[in-house]
């Protein structure tokens, strides 16, 4: 019985203090702009597009390195292999480097409070850019893999 009435304060007392933190009402709240709300948003589905591509480049590169096993050692297809095989990596890798070096509003929200209106969308249009040529350069990859994978 003493168990449960202890029980029974110690949740009460945690009940109690969850907000032991006092909210400052004047604190101010990022939001970007709308404009760059949505220019944030269309970088981001356009990152969403190219990343469906990735298990593609997988898959390139699995059957590439199967086919590349397989062949003698003095095929001459062994060059068009790891020339494609690099294509795929660099596309992969260019993906991951946007990944890295992107900075989203939750994790880089003081570099944008730091910004003006215009830089953010200098930084986003240039963000736009970046992406699309790292979706056109996966695209190509995948298309020449899979054209040499159809044709041998």
């Amino acid at each position: 019985m003493k168990f449960l009435i202890l029980l029974l304060f110690f949740l009460v007392l945690l009940i109690n203090c969850t907000n032991t933190h006092p909210t400052n009402e004047n604190q101010s709240v990022f939001s970007l702009s709308v404009e760059a709300a949505e220019l944030y948003k269309i970088v981001g589905e356009k990152h969403d597009t190219a990343m469906l591509l990735m298990k593609e480049i997988g898959l390139g590169t699995s059957r590439l390195r199967i086919k590349l096993n397989n062949l003698e050692e003095n095929n001459p297809q062994k060059d068009t292999i790891l020339n494609l095989l690099l294509l795929l990596k660099k596309a992969d890798d260019g993906m991951m480097n946007w990944m890295r070096e992107f900075k989203n509003t939750d994790l880089n929200e003081d570099m944008y409070k730091a910004m003006k209106q215009e830089e953010i969308m200098n930084y986003l249009r240039q963000e736009e850019i970046k992406i699309e040529k790292v979706h056109l350069d996966m695209l190509k990859s995948i298309k020449d893999a899979s054209s040499f994978l159809n044709m041998h």
